[in-house]
């Protein structure tokens, strides 16, 4: 018998898991077969918009990921896809409007609002940022990202000593976290502290080896404690 290959996903919960494996062909594929039984289903057209980002085809992303926010604009989620089609086409004016909905709608939601909070650093608006990831960790006040999120964005205001606890705090939720690790060393060796620094950076490199920064912040470390 001729060996068809893989069996392309029709049904939308086999595209959403070919999306997570990122197998976003078939994740295209399983979105415009369901959308050639129902052109009006939301769900389909917010999976189409999201396969084709991970192809790196955001122009064709852009009017499944419009259609999926007319059509169901209280769905934070759509809006969150939509804001990243408009990262891609280098809008992040309209990114910013639709992360912020997406944050009115679900305030616990973490990927609105670490996105939101990224762009804001991005745009320097550090304090604004910084406000982002509090009101996140009201909602979420164990997750680690919004933690390192929050040290991120008072670090970039100079706001020091809070931006420290944030990172530690970070580091207490999950002490395996390469990038926290390194932002504390980071921000440690920034204030003249290479030798507190040295023992978060060299942690950093052993629970990710292939992270570059924290490589360059543990020879900092070392630079800084021979001066």
């Amino acid at each position: 018998m001729t060996d068809l290959g893989p069996k392309v996903p029709t049904s939308l919960a086999a595209g959403s898991l070919a999306l997570r494996d990122r197998r976003f062909e078939a994740a295209a594929g399983a979105a415009r077969h369901r959308l050639a039984q129902d052109a009006d289903d939301v769900d389909a057209l917010s999976l189409l918009a999201r396969a084709l980002l991970g192809m790196r085809r955001p122009k064709e992303a852009l009017v499944p990921a419009q259609k999926a926010v007319g059509r169901s604009p209280t769905v934070a989620g759509f809006h969150v896809t939509l804001a990243r089609v408009y990262e891609a086409h280098e809008r992040p004016g309209d990114a910013e409007a639709h992360l912020r909905e997406a944050t009115l709608l679900d305030p616990g939601d973490i990927e609105a609002a670490t996105r939101l909070g990224q762009l804001l650093r991005r745009r320097r608006h550090h304090r604004e940022a910084a406000r982002v990831f509090q009101r996140l960790l009201r909602e979420r006040p164990e997750n680690e990202q919004a933690w390192l999120g929050l040290g991120n964005a008072r670090r970039a205001a100079k706001q020091l000593d809070e931006a420290e606890a944030a990172y530690r705090r970070a580091i207490e939720l999950h002490p395996a976290s390469a990038f926290a690790r390194n932002a504390l060393a980071v921000a440690l060796v920034d204030a003249k502290r290479p030798d507190e620094a040295l023992p978060h950076a060299r942690a950093a490199v052993r629970h990710n080896d292939g992270l570059i920064d924290a490589r360059v912040t543990l020879a900092r470390c070392l630079v800084g404690l021979k001066r």
